[in-house]
């Protein structure tokens, strides 16, 4: 079979033509990008491997594919748990601690990622295609020793990701037996192998504290039987002021939670990265497990209000800051338009007065999150109380204009065993809100689904939900699998 210079044709064996291989590459190469484009796989973490396999069919496609860099720009681990090949359709493979490897043997792709997303599919173990549990524990699940390995490799090595500008391990607390993803040796590590991360998020990723010398048991908060299973190791200090002071850019957002942290600790690390950010999270990262625990207060409020003065996004939970410390957060951070107070423990709190600190500092809110696990009360609980018809109607009134810029709420176990009057005056606050432009209402669990009973929220609770989303169905009513909405997560299991 011969070609002839010029012909875009050849002959087959029975004469009929055909294009020869040389054809598509005579194109220009804004025609074999486009052909590029138009044949990627329609989901992005199957072009890790679709790309690789471009790349070996001619030097044209390579010298392409190098100066157009089609390598994907995020890595969601999970999606490699049962992934699917585009030249495989049908077969489901784990793959999660190959793409991890590929990721340290191949420069140019590790090169090329700027976000790195680790959920609890990501590093729980599979057994034939499902999450494996414990031997007697239908509610923890069992990490992946191989799958951890390759992440503390990928995570220790020296400049392993040197353009991650993202790293989100969100690992929901309850549900991994063993989350020890972040050591020491790896919180060391890590600022050398992500040199250029602004972002982070570390959550329920921290060694379970096991072994523990304990005191009699009638001095300890939690019980016996659970002892083993508290999450949160503690960090000293010093490793964790070494850590911070280590990382090579400037961070504008942190996310921590499960992570034991005292006044002390915000104190060593928070003067070195402050003033950059943007987002500060700490959600359930009290000291200690016997009385009394050390939670975030007003003086660690005060001190965070210090040298934080470029907030946008703020978040506590565990703690027991008062309006006092609220105020005196966004008082120095009137830009702040997403606020997460969940859980906040404090009986001296009374959320009539946290309404009025936000309406006065923030009176532009967009987003505010209450996630208590606690019962409803008119004093504490700000959905019942006539703050937020105090804050709609502020915001109505606002000098600019814009009518209320409030789009998202969070309430926890909604209307869950409440007596019919409580259950009135919030139907009432949260049907003004919906009426005046809230767009989004999200419903945050007391405990991780795994652990629901279905029935136990019949009380009330679905009855009431399917109702406001009959009544209003130009809003999104979102039930959370997590206890805590984390802004600075894409891993919280509803998007």
């Amino acid at each position: 079979m011969s070609e002839t210079k010029g012909e875009d044709t050849e002959k087959s064996p029975d004469g009929s033509s055909t294009y020869s291989n040389s054809s598509m590459l005579s194109l220009p190469d804004d025609a074999l990008r486009s052909i590029l484009e138009h044949s990627s796989p329609p989901l992005e973490y199957q072009r890790w491997e679709w790309e690789g396999i471009v790349r070996q069919t001619c030097k044209t496609f390579q010298r392409l594919t190098s100066e157009q860099n089609l390598l994907p720009r995020v890595l969601r681990l999970a999606d490699f748990a049962m992934y699917e090949s585009p030249l495989r359709p049908g077969s489901h493979v784990d793959v999660r601690a190959g793409i991890l490897t590929s990721l340290l043997e191949h420069k140019r792709m590790a090169e090329a990622l700027t976000e790195l997303h680790v959920n609890w599919l990501s590093v729980s173990r599979l057994l034939n295609g499902e999450p494996a549990y414990e031997d007697g524990n239908n509610e923890l699940l069992l990490s992946d020793d191989e799958v951890m390995s390759a992440l503390q490799s990928l995570l220790t090595t020296q400049s392993s990701l040197p353009n991650l500008d993202w790293l989100d391990v969100h690992i929901e607390h309850t549900v991994l037996q063993k989350p020890d993803l972040v050591d020491t040796d790896v919180l060391e590590k890590m600022p050398a192998a992500l040199p250029s991360i602004t972002k982070l998020t570390l959550g329920g990723c921290f060694p379970v504290m096991v072994q523990l010398p304990l005191p009699d048991p009638a001095q300890i908060r939690v019980p016996m039987e659970s002892r083993s299973r508290f999450r949160g190791r503690y960090l000293t200090t010093p490793e964790l002021e070494h850590f911070f002071r280590s990382i090579q850019s400037q961070l504008t957002s942190l996310s921590l939670y499960e992570i034991q942290l005292s006044h002390s600790h915000i104190a060593a690390f928070l003067p070195l990265i402050g003033k950059h950010l943007t987002r500060l999270e700490i959600f359930n990262c009290e000291q200690g497990i016997f009385r009394p625990r050390a939670r975030v207060s007003d003086a660690t409020a005060t001190f965070i209000a210090q040298h934080c003065s470029n907030l946008e996004s703020f978040g506590i939970a565990g703690s027991d800051i008062t309006a006092t410390g609220l105020s005196a957060i966004l008082e120095a951070n009137r830009n702040i338009s997403k606020l997460n107070l969940s859980r906040i423990e404090n009986r001296r709190m009374n959320y009539r007065e946290i309404m009025d600190v936000i309406e006065r500092w923030v009176p532009r809110v967009q987003s505010l999150r209450h996630g208590s696990i606690f019962r409803f009360d008119r004093e504490r609980d700000w959905v019942v109380s006539p703050g937020l018809i105090s804050l709609i109607n502020s915001q109505l009134r606002h000098p600019d204009g814009g009518g209320v810029s409030l789009r998202t709420l969070q309430v926890s176990r909604l209307f869950y065993r409440v007596s019919p009057r409580r259950r009135e005056l919030a139907l009432r606050s949260l049907r003004y809100a919906l009426n005046n432009g809230v767009q989004r209402v999200e419903v945050c669990p007391a405990v991780h689904p795994q652990r629901i009973d279905r029935d136990v929220f019949r009380d009330g609770h679905q009855d009431v939900l399917r109702a406001l989303e009959a009544e209003f169905p130009h809003v999104s009513f979102v039930e959370l699998p997590h206890p805590f909405y984390v802004e600075g997560s894409e891993c919280n299991g509803i998007d």
